[in-house]
């Protein structure tokens, strides 16, 4: 290749990350993004459905009420059957649902199919032993019904419908369910939980000021890499202070009540009775019995079907140690736990969204992954599509992922996508539960955790 055309490839590529990286500013999260929320429609929306979900009290109101999602249903018990391999097919009455379908998030599990090389793979292991997250997949009466009229799932209906989509000769992004297959008013959210052991409990957070941000600029430091974090008193008698102290780190410690958090605890033994397989394997071993662990949420992603909206309006909300009363539209203080988290939302890829919504992540999830700062929910979820032979998961993400992302290219990207493939309503669980090779990927994955949080009990 000449000098000349070398200077000149550089200088466009130079050019593209400019404006890239000058996007982005504009777009990231920001004090400004949250005065936004306030008068934003959209945000208001999702304020209005924060509170109809975990229904937060007026301050130094002395009784919680559950989040209405306790009355919702898991993977399996909303029919999809893949899923009952991995959850309790019925819930003790002595345990919410949000922890008995807690599992290893499918995101992570998607990071550790898409890593080629063994070294990679090994990475994503150790990060996650290192700073376990789990995910609770719960779907409304509405999206029950959904699920159960369209038989989705049933690997046996979603071939059917690709077989009608070969028949229709149809291509890219209109290789999907039938439209209405979900009523306005369907709600799917997924609940992010860090999981912490009662010897060490230190709490990664997040720090919107100084947020640990790699030097791409495009992405979070993995979690165990972020620098501020609590440690987590577990004595339920003291209450969570009104102001909390400055992020801690390995310099200064803080230490703040567990009554800060919405949480449930792991224990050995009869303890992990009615939790999934996925903790069960990875806490409630014979070498852990007589451990304590605390999941704690951090975040929780909403996607709800409106008549506005037929591809779903998105909402993510996440924990800091600032309140929200200056966000939220009627600037109402609010008990903990629900008075530190704070939101994005949008309803549009992040191509075609407008202004602080086109970006759209969660910091304690799509927030570490490649590109995760540009990160858009349903830029990714219309991705999440089933296919008999093959699991579209890695794939799936990872043009969700992909920034920048031209519509054209999105496009083209989507005929060879879809080929062979139905789009599952925006819903990835329909997908992933049905698909054999996802199960396999799981099975891979909890045995090298297990195996180093095993390595990790023994060297303390």
């Amino acid at each position: 290749m000449s000098m000349r055309k070398t200077v000149a490839l550089i200088v466009i590529s130079g050019i593209i990350l400019v404006s890239s990286l000058l996007y982005f500013a504009r777009v990231k999260p920001s004090t400004s993004v949250a005065a936004m929320s306030v008068s934003d429609p959209e945000d208001q929306a999702a304020w209005a459905e924060f509170v109809s979900l975990v229904h937060p009290l007026a301050d130094g109101a002395p009784v919680s009420t559950p989040p209405s999602w306790e009355t919702w249903k898991g993977k399996c018990a909303a029919g999809l059957i893949g899923a009952c391999l991995n959850q309790p097919t019925s819930i003790k009455s002595d345990m919410g649902v949000d922890a008995a379908t807690a599992e290893i998030p499918r995101q992570v599990l998607a990071d550790f199919g898409a890593a080629k090389e063994k070294k990679r793979k090994s990475e994503v292991v150790k990060r996650f032993a290192k700073a376990p997250q789990l995910g609770s997949v719960l779907f409304d009466e509405a999206a029950v019904t959904a699920i159960g009229r369209g038989s989705f799932g049933k690997a046996d209906a979603l071939k059917a419908a690709i077989a009608q989509l070969d028949g229709e000769k149809a291509t890219g992004a209109d290789r999907h369910l039938p439209t209405g297959s979900f009523d306005p008013g369907s709600e799917v959210i997924k609940l992010v939980w860090e999981v912490v052991s009662a010897d060490s409990p230190e709490l990664t957070v997040y720090n919107p000021s100084k947020p640990a941000i790699e030097q791409n600029g495009l992405q979070l430091y993995p979690l165990q890499a972020w620098p501020t974090f609590y440690s987590i008193d577990p004595d339920t008698q003291k209450p969570c202070n009104k102001v909390l102290p400055p992020y801690g780190d390995q310099h200064n410690k803080q230490t703040i009540s567990i009554n800060c958090f919405y949480w449930f605890d792991i224990r050995g033994g009869d303890g992990c009775k009615g939790l999934s397989i996925d903790v069960a394997k990875l806490w409630c071993t014979p070498a852990f019995k007589q451990e304590v662990f605390y999941s704690i949420l951090v975040g929780f992603h909403v996607m709800k079907l409106t008549p506005k909206y037929p591809n779903w309006t998105w909402m993510t909300f996440y924990w800091t140690r600032d309140t929200n009363d200056a966000e939220n539209p009627g600037k109402l203080k609010w008990s903990p736990p629900w008075n530190r988290f704070h939101l994005e939302s949008t309803a549009a890829i992040r191509e075609q969204a407008t202004g602080h919504h086109r970006i759209c992540y969660n910091p304690y999830l799509e927030g570490t992954f490649d590109r995760g700062l540009t990160a858009n929910c349903l830029s990714c979820h219309s991705f999440a599509a089933y296919a008999p032979d093959v699991s579209k998961l890695s794939d799936g993400t990872e043009d969700g992922e992909k920034y920048p992302y031209p519509l054209a290219q999105r496009a083209s990207d989507e005929q060879k996508y879809f080929q062979g493939a139905v789009q599952t309503s925006f819903i990835w669980s329909i997908s992933t539960t049905q698909n054999p090779q996802t199960a396999g990927l799981l099975t891979v994955f909890e045995n090298a955790v297990e195996e180093e949080l095993l390595h990790e009990l023994h060297s303390k």
